[in-house]
């Protein structure tokens, strides 16, 4: 196998994780709360703290690039033996109540990123951390709506 081109795809497992996480991935963060959430990319399973969740969006998108990535390299997508990213996140949520936004509510995820291709020959690893910040809405307080 290409060990420079699997070792990229460890890297770049991270790395789009950290940057292309859709709206509704994020929100599943916010729900799940602090913890590590694994991602099996071979057999779609995802987990947060053990407990199994249905496919997360990335876990999706990833295999798809995965798949098309090998076949642009020649590499056999069954030769793979593991591929995987367990994240950690450390949620924070804050509640801003400035005049011009009162009761607006902002999320806070440090996320560690963590990486594992394996194959018969080699294993790659990746790792990334990050911190995004996301509102999540306004909670307006004795108001009607």
């Amino acid at each position: 196998m290409k060990r420079k081109v699997l070792q990229d795809f460890a890297n770049v497992c991270c790395q789009r994780f950290l940057t292309s996480l859709s709206n509704s991935d994020r929100i599943n963060f916010v729900i799940f709360g602090s913890g590590q959430v694994t991602m099996d990319f071979l057999s779609l399973r995802c987990d947060h703290e053990l407990t199994p969740l249905s496919p997360l969006g990335y876990c999706v998108s990833f295999r798809e690039w995965l798949e098309e990535n090998c076949r642009k390299h020649s590499i056999i997508f069954e030769e793979l033996k593991e591929v995987r990213l367990a994240v950690r996140m450390d949620v924070k949520i804050e509640r801003l109540d400035r005049p011009a936004c009162p009761g607006w509510l902002i999320t806070n995820i440090a996320f560690e990123c963590e990486s594992r291709i394996a194959t018969d020959e080699k294993e790659y690893f990746g790792q990334m951390s990050d911190t995004k910040k996301m509102g999540l809405g306004q909670i307006l307080y004795n108001r009607y709506y």
